[in-house]
């Protein structure tokens, strides 16, 4: 199973993936070496420049849910976490 690190202002986008079959947990906004832990991680707009993960090296896909709904943000996941594999 695949865990997914998400913002915890972004509950509807939590719930859904959950509901997908992802394990999802809620992102560690102070620390962005815990990034590292998850096969993706969703993050709201403001929130992905508080971390710096705009200039990390890791392999962890980055996904901005800004703008889009659950569903979205679900495809997203699944693509970038194949295109990973």
């Amino acid at each position: 199973m695949h865990k997914i690190g998400v913002d915890r202002e972004l509950l509807p986008v939590r719930d859904f993936l959950r509901n997908a079959g992802y394990e999802v947990a809620e992102l560690d906004m102070a620390d962005s070496e815990a990034i590292r832990g998850f096969d993706a991680v969703v993050v709201s707009g403001l929130r992905r420049n508080m971390l710096g993960i705009q200039d990390t090296t890791n392999q962890v896909p980055i996904i901005d849910a800004a703008g889009m709904t659950p569903r979205e943000v679900l495809n997203e996941v699944r693509l970038k976490i194949e295109k990973t594999r």
